[in-house]
């Protein structure tokens, strides 16, 4: 706040602690939904808390993040008009009128309702599948068919060809990203299309990791998203802020497509799984540029093990663990809590720097082959090397 060349009529009050007290604001006017939200003051000073000891929750309504990383990039702007988009140089706003929407599947067909589209992506002439982005942030791949479909605008009525066009977009809507309150997990697959998925059973899948083959129970991701360079694997993160990358096992999960009944998720096709409040954080505030950020609300596990290929553990070590250290001045045994810090300076010969609790720093070789590390809810052994 700057007070140069103030009116000297002009009188200065302390009005901070009109909002502010003891730490809380007087009357934020936040629910806790909205509280998970806010950047700038911490969910206690709203009065409001979260989930404890799970994920937050977020409101279940947002952006259609796919919807507008597409017209971002071709520049355009939803209105409360239709528009039919051929070009950069041929944009056609007006009004929508269709008949029907069919849209063919590797199942069949599936006639989807006009008032739940947002926009399709034609074939442009080139004999491109078509996605079908719905309102509820659904997006759909295959063949559309526009039965009696037109555009009525200043040039009149045109037809609607879903193989010749580029993309139509429909009206904005109050029911743009509004997600179904049944959906619990969410699945998005190779070929662009995205699901919403019922609560299901527990399932757990294999991860092969630099550490050795681990189980990652749907209960605990938060997403499983595949690498966009290389080496190109799977990076799982749990809900505790680990972040583990490995190759996944091959394999399909049972679970029921929200609308559509039970399906099988075929694993290789996914690009990404994970539970429906790590979608909902994105439509409500864009999406995150890694997929880090410590999700859970419970009480934070205090340590970190960074693995060398850059996996992330949070946790502890195992309170029966022994630490065995082989120093100038001897081998040392330390126990878990009695370290601060160990890092480990490959470049050396793999010799380790340690710091204790009390300050103490020493080097020397960690003689243990592996240590045993507790997540939120596994046990995994970590080869030293």
């Amino acid at each position: 706040m700057g007070t140069a060349g103030l009116d000297p009529k002009v009188k200065l009050e302390k009005t901070f602690d009109l909002f502010i007290k003891d730490g809380k604001l007087v009357e934020p006017g936040v629910p806790p939904d909205v509280a998970a939200l806010v950047v700038n003051f911490k969910p206690s000073s709203l009065g409001a808390t979260t989930t404890e000891g799970g994920v937050p929750s977020f409101p279940r309504a947002g952006r259609l993040l796919a919807l507008d990383a597409l017209t971002g990039k071709l520049d355009i702007k939803r209105t409360d008009k239709g528009l039919l988009w051929m070009s950069k140089d041929e944009q056609i706003p007006g009004d929508i009128s269709v008949e029907k929407v069919v849209l063919t599947l590797a199942s069949g067909e599936k006639e989807v309702l006009s008032a739940n589209i947002a926009a399709i992506r034609g074939g442009a002439g080139r004999g491109r599948d078509h996605r079908l982005y719905l309102r509820d942030g659904t997006v759909l791949t295959g063949r559309v068919r526009l039965i009696k479909g037109a555009l009525k605008g200043d040039l009149g009525e045109l037809a609607l060809d879903a193989d010749a066009m580029e993309l139509l977009t429909w009206p904005v809507s109050t029911e743009d990203g509004r997600v179904p309150e049944t959906a619990a997990e969410f699945v998005q697959y190779m070929d662009g299309s995205l699901r919403w998925l019922a609560k299901g059973d527990p399932v757990a899948v294999d991860l092969v990791a630099s550490f050795g083959r681990i189980k990652v129970r749907s209960e605990e991701l938060w997403t499983l998203g595949r690498r966009p360079d290389p080496p190109y694997c799977m990076v799982a993160t749990l809900t505790d802020g680990s972040r583990i990358q490995g190759v996944l096992g091959s394999g399909a999960i049972r679970r029921e497509v929200v609308g559509d009944g039970p399906s099988d998720i075929a694993l290789p096709q996914v690009v990404r799984w994970g539970a429906v409040e790590a979608a909902l954080k994105e439509m409500a505030g864009g999406p995150e540029p890694k997929e880090s950020a410590k999700p859970t609300t419970g009480d934070a596990l205090n340590q970190y093990c960074w693995m060398r290929d850059g996996s992330l553990l949070v946790g502890i070590l195992q309170e029966d663990e022994t630490l065995r250290v082989r120093t100038s001045t001897g081998v040392l045994t330390l126990k878990p809590d009695a370290v601060a810090r160990v890092f480990w300076d490959f470049g050396a010969g793999g010799e380790a720097a340690l710091e204790l609790g009390n300050g103490t720093k020493v080097r020397g070789e960690i003689l243990n082959e592996n240590l045993t590390w507790k997540l939120d809810k596994q046990t995994v052994s970590l080869p030293v090397g």
